[in-house]
C-alpha cells in the first residue's frame, strides 16, 4: 500500500510538473501500472482522450494486445473494462461499480456457471488426471446457478453503507442513510 501511494504521488507530481512525455507515463516504464490506469481516468474526465488512449495502449501493449481507438462513451467503457481486468481479485470492482453508478446492470444478474466434463478418449492411458486434450474430450456447458444458492439483486440503498449504531448513538444529529 505504501509503495502504491508513493508511486501515485510521484506519478501525480510528474504528470503536473514535468513536461517530458516519459515522465507522464512514469507508472508504466517502471512497471507500476496503477498510476497509469488512474492517470487514464484523470485524462478521460478532463476530455484529453488522445492521452487516455496512449496510457491505455501502453498497458495493453505490455500484454501484447492491439491498440484501442475508441472515443467518447466507448472509450470510458473500454477504460472500465481495462480496469476490471487489471485490478481483478484486488477488491476494487465493488467500489468502482458503485462510483460509476452502473451497479444494477453489473451486479443485479443471476450468476452463471460453466460445467466442464472430461471424458477419456478410447485408447488413452492415464494414471492421474491433468488437463490434456490428447487424452480427454472436453465439453463445456454454460448453466444458471440454482436459485437459492446465491441470489444476487441490487438495491439502490447499497450505493451507501449504513451508519453504525454506535455512531448514531454518539451523535443525535446524524441521520441514517436511506434504506437502512
Amino acid at each position: 500500500l505504501v509503495a502504491t501511494v508513493l508511486s501515485l504521488a510521484l506519478s501525480i507530481y510528474l504528470f503536473f510538473f514535468m513536461d517530458s512525455p516519459d515522465a507522464k507515463l512514469y507508472g508504466i516504464y517502471v512497471g507500476l501500472w496503477v498510476p497509469s490506469i488512474l492517470g487514464a481516468f484523470r485524462v478521460i474526465e478532463t476530455g484529453r482522450e488522445d492521452m487516455a488512449r496512449e496510457w491505455l495502449n501502453k498497458i495493453r501493449f505490455r500484454a501484447g494486445m492491439p491498440p484501442i481507438t475508441d472515443t467518447g462513451e466507448e472509450l470510458m467503457n473500454r477504460y472500465r473494462n481495462e480496469r476490471r481486468i487489471e485490478l481483478a481479485y484486488e477488491e476494487h470492482r465493488f467500489h468502482d461499480v458503485r462510483r460509476w453508478m452502473i451497479a444494477p446492470e453489473k451486479f443485479g444478474k443471476q450468476i452463471r456457471t460453466i460445467e466442464v466434463r472430461a471424458t477419456l478418449k478410447s485408447g488413452a492411458n492415464v494414471t492421474q488426471y491433468h488437463y490434456d486434450p490428447d487424452s480427454y474430450n472436453y465439453n463445456y456447458t454454460p448453466a444458471e446457478l440454482n436459485p437459492g444458492v446465491e441470489n444476487r439483486q441490487w438495491l439502490d440503498k447499497m450505493y451507501f453503507i449504513s451508519i453504525h449504531r454506535d455512531e448514531m448513538n454518539r451523535n443525535d444529529l446524524l441521520v441514517q442513510n436511506p434504506g437502512y
